[in-house]
């Protein structure tokens, strides 16, 4: 049995040895060497080999029979069997892979390890700057951490041939070699970066007096730190600069005087320095910048060359010449000229440079006054409008003027308030493309028709300026002693009698809620009379207010009434006027204090002329006549003046009487008239006299003449005398009848 088990084996190794005799084989057998047997994606690996059939053709591969297989090279085998080939170790994750050389009869492999890797795109770096990180060689498809020293600052995922890049900004942190390391839990990697100090200015161009910022990261931490300008240390907000435990700093300083040019400024910490450049420039500032016509404007010059004169322009008119200082710098100030509104240019020149800002000129608007009341006149001046333009001006809505501007753009021009409600209106004056406003306030106000009145006394009151159809009351002092309606303007018009107060001033005031407009009234001390004229025997009414006490009422010099005041200082009483002259006398009415006369004016009508009765027409009277005449009537009473004369003309009067209250007189023993013939009668007349003195006409005159025994009688006795003294004559004798005559007489 063993004898055949021994000969099966041997058949089985000679079939064997005759297919290998048959197929063709090198001298020797194929291999190959690596440069690197690992590294990270990237590494340029040469491949060396040998026993490969000459003048055969290769391929070189990576990652064979993985997912990951790439060609990396081919060529041809040497002469004498042996390969040369180089490749990159592409992109692939993490891990040991096959590089194989194969050509169509043989192969050869061996193993190359992936290992991870991470490049930044800079190998140092200024706080802030972004650095990006590159990766290759983890893990696919994994989340990557990126650690800047300790503190994370970033995560990002790798692709499926475990490859990454991300980018982060540099914390703030102190100068010198900081790590940063990518891992994403199984593969780490960590390079090292440099921080290098930095610094900025803020701003980095600027003029005399500007304020600039430095801010400094990446210096040593916890460093005193100086700044200079121009070479020269420069006092700083704080005045003294530490750095932060992270090698950060910010400070501000102020850009000194000088001439314009690019001047180094410089941050050091006693280790290391740093510089950056600020821009000095020439420079003109305005303030204010914006304003109207007439507006005083401060200009600052700087940067300018030193001990220059200057030339100061708007727009093309010069405006003043000033020369710099020492560090070329100036200061000025002009008020703004009369232009046009907009933007005009202010040019400062030195004969080397020119600097020019902008100011505005703004259009300006003045109201004057800028409240008052309806009627009031009110001036408009305007500037900075357009030139040559008609200029409208609005009350409100409408317009109460038009004027034109100059050719400077200014204008003026007044116009009424009228008739409009109390409160704030706007005005407003438009040249078409410039348009400003203002606020007038319409004041309330009232106006009396006589700033003072006794008690009594309808005063009229008219008001403006209130609000529309508004129910307005009218209070003297405290007592209201009107109530209307405004109309749609807030105006109204209406009256009030002044109430039974004391004598003074009281504040007179008329609102409508909103608006109040007041003045004062002064109650006067007064009296009235009623009637203010008549005649003798009239009742007079006297009231009066303002008085206090006992009132005494004089009709002339004579005191007619007297009456006491009630506790509101008034009184009223009556008196019957006295007989008096016609025309005018004073009523004088008084207290302690005060005394106020008026007027009373006596009636002035003469009383009918009367008529004489008896005696008329050479009537015959006794001695004693008795006169009578025609009774006549007058309101102030009658008296009678009755003449005799002994001539129609009565220039020679014989007897007079006045003052006689009947229509009848007769002539007293005393006065008896002398016996006269009718050839020389007597004449007499009679007029009426009121007791205020107006006299009647004289009436016609009669004639009378007194005789004691009649006519008829007187002749007859004469007749008969003759006739006896005849026959006497001749019957006794001359003598003895002429005895007898007269004792019979």
């Amino acid at each position: 049995m063993k004898k055949g088990l021994f000969r099966v084996l041997f058949l089985i190794i000679a079939l064997s040895a005759i297919v290998v005799l048959s197929t063709p084989f090198p001298a020797l057998a194929q291999s190959i060497l690596i440069s690197a047997t690992s590294g990270p994606v990237g590494t340029t690996v040469s491949v060396t080999g040998s026993g490969f059939t000459a003048n055969a053709a290769f391929t070189t591969y990576f990652a064979y029979g993985t997912s990951y297989q790439v060609s990396v090279d081919s060529s041809i085998v040497s002469s004498s069997g042996t390969i040369l080939s180089s490749f990159s170790v592409p992109s692939v994750p993490a891990g040991t892979y096959t590089v194989r050389v194969q050509t169509s009869t043989a192969n050869a492999a061996v193993s190359f390890g992936v290992i991870p890797s991470i490049d930044l795109n800079v190998s140092s770096v200024i706080v802030g700057n972004q650095v990006t990180v590159t990766g290759t060689g983890f893990r696919s498809n994994r989340t990557v951490t990126i650690r800047f020293d300790n503190s994370q600052l970033a995560s990002t995922n790798t692709n499926s041939a475990g490859r990454f890049t991300t980018s982060f900004a540099t914390p703030e942190t102190f100068a010198g070699t900081h790590t940063i390391t990518a891992t994403d839990g199984t593969n780490t990697k960590t390079v090292n970066i440099t921080i290098i100090r930095s610094m900025t200015l803020s701003p980095t161009t600027g003029n005399v007096g500007t304020i600039v910022t430095v801010s400094g990261t990446g210096f040593d931490a916890s460093r005193a730190v100086r700044i200079s300008y121009d070479g020269t240390n420069v006092a700083t907000i704080p005045s003294s600069i530490t750095t932060s435990s992270i090698g950060s700093f910010s400070a501000k300083f102020t850009v000194p005087a000088g001439t314009a040019r690019t001047v180094q400024v410089t941050a050091n910490d006693s280790t290391g320095s740093t510089n950056s450049v600020f821009k000095l420039t020439a420079n003109i500032g305005l303030t204010p910048s914006t304003g109207k016509v007439g507006t005083p404007v401060t200009v600052d010059g700087s940067g300018f060359n030193a001990n220059r004169q200057i030339t100061l322009t708007f727009d093309t008119s010069e405006i003043r010449q000033i020369g710099t200082d020492a560090f070329g710098s100036f200061s000025t100030v002009f008020d703004i000229p009369q232009a046009t509104g907009g933007q005009h240019m202010v040019t400062a020149n030195d004969g080397v440079r020119t600097v020019s800002t902008t100011i505005i000129v703004t259009s300006n608007l003045v109201v004057t006054p800028n409240s008052g009341k309806v009627g009031t006149p009110v001036n408009i001046n305007g500037s900075g409008y357009r030139n040559n333009q008609t200029v409208y001006i609005y009350f409100d809505k409408t317009v109460v003027a038009t004027t034109q501007s100059n050719a400077s753009g200014s204008f003026s021009t007044t116009f009424t308030i009228a008739a409009s409600t109390g409160g704030t209106h706007t005005i407003s004056a438009n040249d078409g493309v410039f348009t400003l406003t203002g606020n007038l306030i319409i004041q309330p106000s009232i106006t009396l028709n006589q700033k003072n009145g006794k008690m009594g006394d309808q005063v009229t009151i008219t008001g403006t300026g209130f609000d529309s159809g508004s129910i307005l009351n009218v209070r003297l002092g405290t007592t209201q002693v009107g109530s209307t309606a405004t109309d749609a303007d807030g105006s109204f018009n209406d009256m009030f009698y002044v109430p039974q107060l004391d004598v003074g001033s009281y504040n007179l005031n008329a609102s409508d809620g909103t608006n109040l407009a007041s003045l004062v009234f002064e109650i006067i001390t007064s009296f009235d009379i009623s009637p203010t004229s008549g005649y003798v025997g009239s009742t007079v009414t006297v009231k009066g207010g303002g008085y206090n006490g006992l009132v005494t009422i004089k009709y002339d010099d004579v005191t007619v009434a007297t009456a006491v005041t009630n506790v509101a200082g008034s009184f009223s009483t009556t008196f019957i006027v006295p007989a008096s002259v016609h025309g005018y006398h004073t009523i004088i009415v008084s207290d302690k204090a005060v005394s106020l006369q008026t007027i009373y004016s006596m009636e002035s009508t003469p009383p009918p002329t009367p008529s004489g009765l008896m005696p008329t027409a050479l009537f015959r009277e006794k001695a004693r006549p008795t006169f009578t005449w025609q009774s006549v009537s007058d309101p102030s009473g009658v008296k009678y003046h009755l003449q005799i004369a002994s001539d129609a003309s009565f220039n020679t009067i014989l007897l007079e009487k006045e003052d006689l209250d009947t229509t009848q007189y007769i002539v007293t023993k005393e006065e008896r008239l002398k016996a006269t013939g009718k050839e020389s009668p007597y004449y007499w007349r009679v007029k009426a006299i009121d007791l205020a003195l107006n006299e009647s006409q004289w009436s016609t005159p009669d004639s009378f003449y007194v005789s004691f025994i009649a006519d008829w009688l007187k002749y007859t006795l004469i007749g008969l005398g003759v006739a006896v003294g005849v026959v006497l004559i001749f019957w006794t004798g001359m003598i003895t009848g002429k005895r007898r005559w007269t004792r019979e007489a």
